[in-house]
């Protein structure tokens, strides 16, 4: 069985200064341990943060990516070059588990509906549990989703996240039912979920330390989209100050253990994303390659 831990970011519709305050992407993600390397991330892991921040009992202290990135509250008192060394660890470590990491991600549009913007949040976690769906038959694994308390819905059980997962999981309970899903893909029993278990594992992400990890990913994740993509920063190179990893730990990174999905207008699908070897590295004017992944989003509808 493969535990997925999932979390959020970019959901914020805010605009400041003519861009979104959380950059431009809804991404909705998933860090995917097996029972072997559940052990060997959490001592490990448990090891960086006591040798970066003196933290021996994690329970103590969350580790709020935001927050260290900011340098606030616990983290104030830190340099930042020793909590960039800190992020730098953490992908490198990921990396080297091969432990991979599944994204669905989605273009936000400048709008005050209401509805469209819950419908480009439907899209970004209808790709994340294509990708998941994806992941476990390629891997002949069932998996569980655990996620932190929802925060896009008054009430948990009306969340979007919730409501995708019953679209996609009722069908085994009860295959006379019929659910008008949230988005429609254009094959119906494509969409179904079969290898994930039938109930979602909620969790408070300060009693759950890998809630907190993925949340760090999905932070360098984020802050990689929004400096790469030069039309969003309209400068001429990548601003790497920005990014918490450097160019080289994040292109092994994508190279290794990233799966992306996101949803294609124009196909009325799912489309799962390939990444190519990235031959240039001295090319200083990009994170990732502009041809792959960011401009082949604007370019191609999806």
């Amino acid at each position: 069985m493969i535990l997925i831990y999932t979390d959020e970011t970019g959901i914020n519709y805010k605009i400041e200064n003519s861009q979104f305050i959380d950059g431009p992407y809804i991404i909705y993600g998933g860090l995917c341990l097996n029972d072997v390397k559940y052990f060997h991330l959490e001592r490990l892991y448990l090891n960086l943060i006591f040798e970066h921040f003196d933290i021996a009992d994690w329970k103590t202290q969350e580790i709020h990516a935001t927050d260290l990135w900011s340098r606030k509250g616990y983290f104030e008192k830190f340099q930042k070059e020793q909590i960039s060394t800190f992020f730098e660890e953490v992908f490198q470590l990921i990396t080297k588990l091969n432990i991979n990491v599944l994204i669905g991600y989605q273009y936000k549009t400048n709008t005050d509906d209401k509805l469209l913007k819950e419908k480009e949040i439907a899209k970004s976690i209808t790709s994340f549990f294509h990708l998941a769906e994806s992941y476990l038959s390629k891997n002949n694994e069932t998996g569980i989703i655990v996620s932190d308390i929802q925060n896009n819905s008054k009430t948990q059980e009306d969340s979007i996240f919730t409501t995708i997962f019953k679209e996609k999981t009722s069908w085994r309970s009860n295959p006379s039912e019929t659910r008008n899903p949230f988005i429609t893909t254009k094959y119906a029993y494509e969409s179904r979920a079969c290898f994930l278990l039938d109930n979602i594992h909620y969790v408070n992400s300060k009693e759950s330390i890998f809630n907190q990890v993925v949340d760090i990913v999905l932070f360098v994740i984020r802050r990689v989209f929004i400096y790469q993509d030069l039309r969003i920063t309209n400068k001429k190179e990548a601003d790497m100050k920005k990014v918490p990893v450097d160019r080289g730990t994040f292109q092994l990174f994508l190279q290794s253990v990233l799966h992306l999905a996101g949803y294609s207008e124009r196909q009325n699908d799912i489309i799962f994303t390939t990444i190519p070897y990235i031959s240039d590295w001295n090319d200083i004017t990009s994170i990732i390659d502009d041809n792959f992944y960011i401009s082949g989003i604007r370019t191609s509808n999806i």
